[in-house]
């Protein structure tokens, strides 16, 4: 999205697990616990160090939702370490944001035989480094809390203009928030897929990893039928969902994104060039708890053709 106009309040973290409408539960995080005085003071140091660095982005994230995985390289072609750096900023052209704890949910690995947690370090950027990666094609995961925007009627009412929201516009009046600053938590949600040595990803293009909200390759992109069009499926709370914008940038590329939005839950996404690919969702629901009035949920795929 464009960088809006923002009215902040003071920072608020949620712990963002799948959200329905008509969510109550509340998604407040607490600071981390621990036994003795001497683990309680290293929890806590740690803890207030990660929301210092936080604090210091947070004018940054609050700007741009744009939010990706950017590897080091999408294929195995040598022994060499994979780097993992996190992006985010609109037009897919993006700022690197240093692994923090605070605003992470989830960092994970996956290969055919099992899930690998991804071990990062607080203030690393790039945010991860897999030392031995191995040779099996990969699909790797970000998924973070929830963070808190509050925009005017107008920057709002534009934002979901650009992000093909357009449906909660009856929304707003509906709840009497056309005239009110609209509250909002989003949560990132990125995956990026690896290629092994013959130049397939194996059995992980297609599996589901219960993010709230997924893009999920229907044929493998780097499989031998590599076709322009590729088709995906949107998944909300694991179910295909309509009408959500799927979007389709090229890396470098002076064109404007274009724009599908899915039907049973699935859009046919044009890959018509060699390059960094980034395939984008964005899908809005109500939130009831008192701290906002709605939560979006943005999902991203990278690949590389």
């Amino acid at each position: 999205m464009k960088e809006p106009g923002v009215a902040l309040s003071s920072m608020r973290i949620f712990c963002a697990s799948p959200a329905k409408a008509g969510q109550t539960a509340d998604n407040r995080c607490d600071v981390p616990t621990a036994k003795s005085k001497q683990e309680k003071t290293i929890v806590g140091r740690h803890y207030l160090k990660s929301l210092l660095l936080a604090v210091q982005l947070y004018s940054f994230t609050a700007a741009a939702h744009d939010f990706w995985i950017d590897p080091s390289r999408y294929r195995f072609d040598s022994d060499e370490p994979l780097t993992l750096t996190l992006r985010e900023g609109p037009g897919f052209k993006g700022n690197s944001i240093p692994y923090i704890d605070a605003l992470t949910q989830s960092f994970r690995l996956y290969d055919a035989l099992r899930e690998h947690p991804i071990q990062a370090q607080m203030g690393d950027d790039p945010a991860a480094r897999i030392d031995r990666p191995g040779r099996r094609g990969l699909a790797i995961t970000y998924m973070s809390r929830g963070l808190f925007i509050e925009l005017k009627p107008e920057k709002f009412r534009d934002y979901l203009m650009e992000e093909s929201m357009d449906y909660i516009l009856p929304k707003l009046k509906a709840r009497g928030l056309d005239k009110k600053n609209s509250r909002e938590l989003y949560v990132r949600c990125a995956k990026t897929l690896i290629r092994d040595e013959a130049g397939s990803t194996g059995d992980v293009f297609d599996h589901r990893f219960e993010m709230p909200l997924e893009i999920v390759p229907i044929r493998d992109p780097y499989g031998p039928d590599k076709a322009e069009d590729l088709p995906v499926l949107v998944l909300f709370n694991g179910k295909p969902i309509d009408g959500v914008g799927v979007s389709v940038l090229l890396k470098d590329a002076a064109r404007a994104p274009a724009v599908v939005r899915t039907r049973n839950g699935q859009a046919l996404v044009k890959l018509d060039a060699p390059g960094e690919w980034l395939i984008k969702a964005v899908h809005m629901v109500e939130y009831e708890p008192a701290e906002a009035d709605w939560i979006s949920y943005w999902a991203s795929l990278t690949i590389k053709r």
